[in-house]
């Protein structure tokens, strides 16, 4: 006999045998190795299973991670790939090579945490498990039987092992097999034929033919009898056999007569509890009905309240849409009669620029550009107009000006009112010889600000280069249709 020991590749069957030789052949007999309760490792895992992961009946996708520990914060070692759309996954390809850079027979721990996430990273379960302190379930994945909780289950190459312990999961379902059940084995060659070595008998009896014919005769009878035996036999086989079977046709039958009767007890039953309530509802109906047909009363004169409602509502309805109307028409009026005053207005104050030339005229007054203007009477006169315009437009409007205007033709002043408590002060817009000029520049740019306060109150930007006419024009143009409005309406 010659003992042999082999062992398969990472993560195949471990196995091992002999091969035995005799004068019928060699014989080959190999068996599985079932590895001691402490000697498991990570090389030994093939696969990760999961059962009933309790998910309110939702089917996931999801992944496992092994964690190094059973502590929290332990060391991830691996990650798997995704399964789809089960509550029962199954991990089968573990990888190899761990993120640490070892290799899985470098891996000496026996204590780990499996997680499972789903594919959006959220955790679903998670487990410890110390392969030192697990319990034997079944040979193969195929013979697990069915269990309640979730439960995590690892397959190593001698059967399916199961991480919880035994106070927290009700393994009687679970028939654990036989750690030293033998394998199958397999045979090469194997001779079973046998070589009779029984020697012939060399004491010979000499017997008379008296006796030969007695025992020829004896032995026939016993023939003719044995077979009569066998024909009685043969009879009362069949004759109880059809008996049992005429037996078990009648208890058959009994059996289905007794279930029909307790069927028809049962209809019987259940047809007076739904007489009982048939009549329950009858009345209910009844009752029901008269309610109804007191509230359909209560909802002809609701009907009639609220029809009468509506045509007082409609009424008023329409009153409030012809003064609304009227409304309108009034405003329309308003606006045309606006743009009438700004049309004469600007007719009255007709602004032009010279040809050729920046140079801008207000009823044919020239107002040069800035602040520093000419100290003369016809850029005061120019000023003069201007403040008039500016106030006119803002009474025609509605639009309070910041800083009041006195329009006094050449003489014309503006006032700031910086504090109530303190008297507004008047600045002139004309500059005489001998007077202030720093009041004359300020006059001139609390106007320009005035503009400015009706250019951005009819949506309008000031123009550049910065010119008081040209503004003030620019304010005219946006006057709707201005030429369609004749200065005699």
């Amino acid at each position: 006999t010659v003992s042999v020991l082999y062992w398969g590749e990472r993560r195949e069957t471990t196995m091992a045998g002999y091969i035995t030789n005799d004068q019928n052949g060699w014989t080959v007999v190999s068996k599985k190795i079932i590895l001691p309760q402490g000697s498991r490792r990570l090389r030994h895992l093939q696969s990760i299973l999961v059962r009933n992961m309790d998910h309110k009946g939702k089917l996931l996708t999801t992944y496992c991670k092994l964690f190094k520990g059973d502590e929290v914060d332990g060391e991830e070692l691996f990650k798997t790939e995704t399964v789809e759309g089960t509550l029962n996954p199954m991990w089968g390809e573990l990888p190899e090579v761990m993120k640490d850079g070892r290799n899985v027979n470098d891996v000496r721990e026996t204590a780990f945490t499996v997680v499972v996430c789903e594919e959006n990273d959220e955790e679903v379960m998670r487990c410890t498990v110390n392969f030192k302190m697990i319990e034997l379930v079944a040979q193969a994945v195929g013979e697990l039987a069915y269990i309640n909780d979730p439960c995590v289950f690892f397959e190593f190459h001698d059967g399916v092992f199961i991480s919880t312990s035994p106070d927290k999961l009700d393994l009687s379902a679970i028939s654990s097999p036989s750690l030293h059940q033998d394998y199958e084995s397999c045979s090469l060659e194997v001779d079973y034929s046998l070589k009779d070595t029984r020697e012939p008998s060399d004491q010979t009896v000499p017997q008379s033919i008296a006796d030969i014919k007695y025992s020829v005769t004896r032995m026939v009878a016993l023939a003719y009898a044995l077979q009569a035996s066998e024909e009685n036999v043969t009879s009362l086989q069949s004759t109880i056999s059809s008996i049992l079977e005429k037996q078990e046709v009648h208890r058959a039958k009994c059996i289905e007569k007794e279930h029909r009767q307790s069927h028809i007890m049962d209809l019987r039953l259940k047809i007076e509890a739904t007489r009982e309530r048939l009549k329950q509802k009858q009345t209910e109906l009844i009752k029901k009905r008269e309610a109804t047909a007191r509230e359909s009363a209560s909802v002809s004169q609701a009907v009639e309240r609220i029809r009468e409602k509506q045509e007082s509502q409609k009424e008023a309805h329409d009153q409030k849409l012809e003064l609304k109307n009227n409304m309108v028409m009034a405003e329309m009026q308003i606006q045309s009669r606006k743009q009438q005053l700004v049309a004469s207005l600007r007719a009255i104050f007709p602004i032009e620029i010279k040809k050729g030339t920046d140079t801008w005229t207000i009823c044919g007054m020239q107002l040069s550009s800035g602040t520093a203007q000419a100290l003369d009477d016809e850029a005061a006169t120019a000023l003069g107009y201007v403040a008039h315009c500016i106030q006119l437009l803002s009474k025609i409007w509605g639009v309070p000006l910041r800083y009041p205007v006195y329009p006094i033709a050449s003489r014309s002043y503006i006032h700031e009112q910086v504090l109530e408590t303190i008297k507004p002060e008047l600045y002139p817009l004309f500059c005489a010889r001998g007077s202030d000029k720093q009041k004359y520049n300020k006059a001139t740019i609390l106007l320009d600000r005035n503009l400015r306060q009706l250019l951005q109150v009819r949506g309008l930007g000031m123009l550049k280069p910065k010119h008081m006419l040209h503004n003030l024009n620019h304010l005219f143009d946006s006057n709707p249709d201005i030429n369609s409005y004749d200065e005699d309406d």
